[in-house]
């Protein structure tokens, strides 16, 4: 993917991110904050400016007030020995969706992984249990971590019968520097 693909595919995911979160009213935009932020788009994508640049302009000044973050991989790694049975394509694409959701991300950059039937205790016996990971570039931190864990905990303890006692999330808040992505790093790509 060349430079420009890129950059197309930034902006795209800036806009579908602007409109869930207007969609799903999650975030203090009004319809006059919403409505500057996509002008913003369309002139940032018109310029063919990265968003550091579009920074120094003084658009998305408010990006830190709306925790906006864009284009980067959120990871959830789950390690657990339940059967392989129990992990279906749709349940893969049920933590896909919660992830994406939860994150308020694009789907399309989500990344699932479960591996099953691992050699596991949990208090010494080998019920259902498991170590997860919900990585991302921003989108977590104290509060969020919680609203995270709200939602993956009973996902996983109805898919896969992980009661919330015996799972351990540990949530990985990232770097754009620390990413790599089509043979660069975020930090690169969101400038």
């Amino acid at each position: 993917m060349n430079s420009n693909e890129m950059r197309q595919k930034f902006y795209n995911a800036l806009s579908d991110l602007l409109k869930n979160k207007r969609e799903d009213n999650r975030s203090c935009l009004n319809k006059e904050e919403y409505t500057l932020r996509l002008q913003e788009v369309k002139i940032a994508k018109e310029k063919e400016i990265t968003l550091r640049e579009a920074a120094g302009l003084g658009l998305f000044i408010n990006i830190s007030k709306f925790d906006f973050q864009f284009c980067n991989m959120p990871h959830f790694r789950l390690e657990t020995n339940v059967p392989k049975s129990k992990v279906t394509p749709e349940l893969l694409k049920k933590l896909s969706a919660a992830v994406a959701k939860t994150l308020g991300k694009p789907e399309s950059y989500v990344v699932v992984t479960v591996v099953p039937d691992q050699l596991m205790t949990w208090g010494g016996d080998d019920k259902p249990c498991g170590t997860a990971t919900l990585m991302s570039i921003g989108c977590l931190g104290v509060e969020q971590n919680k609203k995270h864990a709200a939602v993956l905990y009973p996902l996983l303890k109805k898919e896969l019968g992980i009661p919330d006692d015996r799972l351990y999330i540990t949530f990985s808040d990232q770097s754009t520097s620390n990413v790599g992505y089509t043979g660069t790093t975020f930090q690169t790509i969101l400038g």
